[in-house]
């Protein structure tokens, strides 16, 4: 009897989550959690493409639910920049998300604007000198899937591939292979638009 019920209780552990997780909780607790977020009324910009206005958001581990002005869609480098100038004129505090993995907060801020890069995915191979170019949204599996079609392989990559390239590089992963080492120094080339550039037209800095 007691190693049936053990056996079940493995079993139970080990299945899918038979449902959401509960997460409807803000730990710190804070007072100016519950204040409404302050929606400015007219913008000064181009709109933006509000995936979401208010409300709150959370990352993977369900333990950092917090209030936000709004999250935008990215799909393009424009929706960055428009994003950005948004923020700047407007005071707000700007942070990047992709599969929102990187845990403790660090894709969001109180009271600040969340970029949502997902749709931020294009991925193009120049496969007579084996590299890719890819938007920092795109995710691993999605490169995979490109690559795989052709007969090549990531050279180093975290050991899952749900997560985004560009979040992999933000914290410099790795995989649980020690020979191609970390993802960082297979990068040879990158594009970063700087926050006091959103809304003009000027060059990115590379890298």
């Amino acid at each position: 009897m007691l190693i049936t019920a053990a056996v079940r209780k493995i079993f139970q552990y080990a299945a899918a989550p038979a449902r959401d997780k509960d997460s409807d909780f803000i730990f710190p607790a804070s007072e100016s959690q519950d204040k409404p977020t302050v929606m400015i009324a007219e913008a000064k910009v181009a709109p933006v493409a509000f995936k979401q206005i208010g409300g709150f958001t959370n990352d993977a581990s369900h333990l950092n639910k917090t209030k936000i002005y709004g999250v935008v869609r990215i799909s393009s480098e424009g929706d960055v920049r428009r994003a950005l100038q948004f923020a700047r004129e407007n005071k707000l505090k700007v942070s990047c998300a992709g599969q929102q993995h990187s845990m403790g907060g660090q894709t969001f801020t109180h009271g600040g604007l969340v970029l949502d890069f997902r749709d931020f995915n294009r991925i193009s191979l120049d496969k007579e000198h084996k590299t890719v170019n890819v938007q920092s949204g795109a995710r691993w599996w999605q490169l995979q899937r490109l690559l795989d079609k052709e007969g090549l392989s990531v050279k180093s990559m975290q050991s899952i591939n749900i997560f985004s390239i560009g979040g992999s590089l933000s914290v410099n992963g790795h995989g649980i292979d020690p020979s191609p080492g970390q993802i960082a120094p297979t990068v040879r080339h990158m594009r970063v638009m700087l926050s006091t550039r959103g809304g003009r037209r000027q060059p990115h800095r590379e890298c």
